[in-house]
């Protein structure tokens, strides 16, 4: 009651207050499109706030030429085109983010004293994503054209972190009808969204992790296809200052269009892959050869995983590689077993010879075979400590730091 009594108070004096501005900007106002509207009456709009709604009177104009009207006023306020305030609009983004609309709906409700329908908080919701989706595609252009440059981070950091990967989302019918899918019919019952994360990490733990620095993580998401995520990451990289830094690595779970965003935007950097995947296509190597050298036409891989309590598990159970695995045990002959570990191999020689910036520092992991130190890949295929190979020139690698990777969450692919 006494909450219910104080917004009911405060919804009056907001309503009062924006009442003494009416909105009269002359017999005539610009109607954006380059022509002249004439005023035509006060009309009144019901603002949804976080008072309560309140009634908004304002002259209202009309276009001859466009054949539409606009209120001047409402773009004041931050309500032009929109029925809930800015506050109740963030209050309503965060509410939608945590979960389904209906669930946004009662929460807001219940903590707010708010109500809002369900498709009103699925509107507002997809509304304000999708401008705050323009204003960072518009951010982003400036950024890498070069028309905005961020100053540098103060302090600047020794080494940059960025994760790039890629998910299917869960959708309705609707936002998946055209689209083809991996299921048996054929329909899509996802979209993928692909993700990236910059981060900083320079100190350990007691175990040697590193442990990433507190709100350094700044995230990118979204559903537009590569050619525009690109450009994304490529501003986000600029931003936080990645042509500054003394190294910059990037990491993702070896999908082509991974190193293609990262050789074209970021060339200089240290890419790796990701410890799980990497080791996922190692054993699809091994499962591969064991068959040649067995010739059997069904064999039952071992699962190859590391001890549950192993640090490059990252205490983690581990799955099997199902792809390769498939790929071996389906009686396709030896050519389908030439072309897994053609593929494989692939995979694993572009990974542990991307390109960095030299000198490397002898504390950051150097290539897949740094990152993921498995020998004697018979047996069960357990991992033991590696030796890191010399560079060409002779130099010691550093040794492999497989922290890194479970710090950046990916280890578990």
């Amino acid at each position: 009651m006494i909450r219910a009594g104080m917004l009911h108070a405060g919804a009056g004096l907001l309503g009062r207050l924006l009442a003494s501005d009416p909105g009269y900007r002359g017999p005539r106002a610009a109607c954006g499109n380059g022509h002249q509207a004439g005023f035509v009456a006060y009309r009144g709009k019901i603002i949804d706030t976080v008072l309560g709604p309140v009634t908004l009177a304002r002259a209202w104009y009309h276009c001859p030429a466009c054949g539409h009207g606009l209120a001047p006023r409402d773009a004041e306020p931050g309500v032009a085109g929109a029925s809930l305030s800015p506050g109740l609009r963030a209050m309503n983004d965060q509410a939608a983010a945590a979960g389904p609309f209906a669930k946004a709906a009662r929460l807001l409700e219940d903590l707010a004293g708010v109500r809002l329908t369900v498709k009103r908080v699925e509107r507002a919701a997809e509304a304000s994503g999708a401008a705050q989706a323009a204003a960072a595609r518009d951010r982003a252009a400036l950024i890498t054209g070069r028309k905005v440059v961020p100053l540098p981070p103060a302090p600047l950091p020794d080494k940059l972190y960025a994760v790039i990967d890629g998910t299917g989302v869960p959708m309705t019918s609707r936002e998946t009808a055209g689209r083809d899918g991996k299921a048996e019919d054929g329909r899509a019952r996802t979209r993928e969204v692909k993700l990236a994360v910059f981060f900083t990490q320079d100190q350990v733990d007691d175990e040697g992790y590193p442990v990433r620095d507190r709100d350094s993580s700044s995230y990118i998401a979204t559903f537009e296809p590569a050619a525009a995520f690109a450009g994304l990451v490529k501003a986000e990289g600029i931003r936080r200052g990645a042509d500054h830094v003394r190294q910059f690595t990037i990491l993702g779970d070896g999908a082509a269009w991974i190193w293609n965003i990262a050789s074209s935007k970021f060339p200089e950097a240290t890419q790796i892959v990701d410890l799980y995947h990497a080791r996922e296509h190692l054993m699809g190597i091994w499962q591969a050869t064991r068959y040649a050298s067995t010739g059997r036409q069904a064999l039952r891989a071992d699962r190859g995983a590391c001890p549950p309590g192993s640090r490059l598990n990252g205490n983690r159970p581990q799955r099997p590689s199902t792809d390769r695995r498939d790929l071996v045990t389906c009686g396709g002959g030896w050519r389908r077993v030439t072309q897994a570990v053609h593929q494989d191999l692939i995979l694993a020689r572009r990974s542990g010879t991307r390109r960095r910036p030299p000198p490397q520092p002898r504390d950051t992991p150097t290539g897949l075979w740094e990152t993921v130190p498995l020998t004697g890949m018979g047996g069960r295929g357990r991992c033991h400590p590696q030796e890191p190979t010399p560079h060409s020139d002779g130099s010691p690698r550093a040794p492999a730091r497989t922290g890194a990777l479970r710090a950046a969450g990916v280890t578990n692919g």
